[in-house]
Parts: C-alpha cells; structure tokens; sequence
C-alpha cells in the first residue's frame, strides 16, 4: 500500500499552508507522518490544538465526530500495515524525523 493513493503530497502542502502560520516548510513525508500521529491521537480521544484540527479538516481525512472517515481509515493502514517481512511506510518516516537529539 502506498499512502500517497489517499493523500497527496500536493493536498498535505495546501492543508498545511492553509493552517499552520509559522510560513515554515515542512516536507511532504513529514506532513504525512504528522497526520498520522494526529489521526491516532484525535481516534484515541485525545484533544489536538486548535492549528492542529484545522489541518486534519484540511486534509477531509474526519468525520463531523472527529474519528477517522473511510479517506483517513485507508491512509492510516496505508502508513502502518505492511505485509510480512517488510516494514511500514511510518517505520521509515518516524527514524528519519523523530531521531533523538
């Protein structure tokens, strides 16, 4: 599965001018594994700020209840599942922009 079939690089890139205001330049991989971490953590219960929803409204990846629709569903799996033997899309992404400093 490739999660650029559910969300382009080109809608996260309008999504995130369109909510963040620091005018900084997030790379596309790194815009999609920020949805990801946010998609889980609004499906968990947990509240995200304020910029942060209108991101993921942005990328019409929720439903009015905030929980994931079938866009956001099959971008989530996209990100994290992987068949056996080989390693998710997130994988990549999380050792290259979450390394400890």
């Amino acid at each position: 599965m490739n999660s650029n079939e559910h969300i382009s690089d080109k809608e996260l890139s309008v999504a995130a001018r369109n909510a963040f205001s620091d005018r900084v330049e997030r790379r596309p991989d790194e815009l999609r594994l920020m949805l990801l971490e946010l998609l889980t953590k609004s499906d968990a219960g947990f509240y995200n700020s304020h910029t942060e929803n209108i991101f993921l409204k942005n990328c019409k990846v929720q439903k009015r209840d905030d929980s994931p629709n079938k866009k956001g569903r099959l971008f989530i799996v996209s990100m994290v599942y992987q068949h056996s033997n080989l390693r998710p899309e997130c994988y990549d992404l999380m050792q290259k922009h979450r390394q400890a400093g």
